[in-house]
């Protein structure tokens, strides 16, 4: 194995780690409203009111389209970048394959870093539109979705990069 596919194989690993925490995390918005903290993720709402201190977290029922639009771009980057390294780490298990199909961990883990950035780009772009998600900025989490994204095609460059780097084996016809 490549010491590039090796280094792929850990930044898509680090890379599926933050963005699962990122979908699971109630904290792409954080924002004080006057009676409550506020915090809005892809799957939950939290409030903590000021005055009783008591903090109170629920799943949402409803979703307006383009959080529905986020979570599905995050859970389809999350998919590819897994299936990547997954990939990836067979293909160094197995000694003989297909050469040309070396490059579709590269390919997966791009497309994955694509996938989430689309979804935050939406998320970025559509919070500012809801009255009064406009009071709040975004958090953590949202942060977390971008590094994702970031070692995402990082790892998609060092197993496209790796793949070229390997000897390829010819097989010749007989006559």
């Amino acid at each position: 194995m490549h010491k590039l596919t090796i280094a792929g194989v850990i930044c898509g690993a680090v890379s599926s780690l933050l963005c699962t925490i990122a979908i699971a995390s109630p904290r792409w918005l954080a924002g004080d409203l006057d009676f409550a903290e506020v915090y809005i993720g892809l799957w939950t709402n939290c409030s903590k009111d000021y005055k009783t201190g008591h903090e109170k977290c629920g799943v949402k029922d409803v979703s307006p389209d383009w959080i529905l639009a986020t979570l599905f771009l995050e859970m389809a980057g999350l998919v590819l970048i897994f299936g990547a390294v997954l990939l990836e780490t067979v293909h160094v298990f197995i000694p003989r394959y297909n050469h040309d199909a070396g490059k579709m961990p590269g390919l997966y883990a791009i497309t994955s870093g694509l996938c989430i950035t689309v979804g935050a780009i939406i998320w970025a772009a559509k919070y500012k539109g809801d009255e009064l998600l406009a009071m709040c900025h975004l958090s953590g989490a949202f942060s977390l979705a971008i590094i994702s994204a970031v070692m995402s095609v990082t790892a998609g460059s060092l197993f496209i990069m790796g793949w070229r780097a390997q000897p390829r084996e010819h097989s010749y016809m007989a006559l």
